[in-house]
């Protein structure tokens, strides 16, 4: 996982610009993601969407919430970009 190792490194790294836009709407920002690095913040968010909570134990997302949190984004995505695409 890229933001294990790079936490500072460019959010462009791993999501595109709509991702970010979906992250920024759906999940707001709590103290833990406040202070992290960049890429660890919406990694962070996107965990939280396959079900990440991080309240005590501090550790960083696993696979599994990642994966749920892939899924999830990948569908809002989906409805996002069908939501406000313009016709005729």
């Amino acid at each position: 996982m890229l933001s294990r190792e790079m936490p500072n490194a460019p959010v462009e790294l791993a999501f595109n610009d709509t991702e970010i836009k979906i992250l920024d709407t759906m999940i707001k920002d709590t103290a833990q993601v406040m202070s992290s690095p960049p890429l660890e913040k919406y990694t962070i968010k996107f965990a939280q969407l396959g079900g990440y909570t991080g309240n005590k134990n501090k550790h960083p997302p696993g696979n599994i919430v990642i994966w749920r949190g892939l899924r999830r984004l990948n569908e809002i995505q989906i409805g996002w970009e069908l939501a406000t695409e313009r016709c005729g």
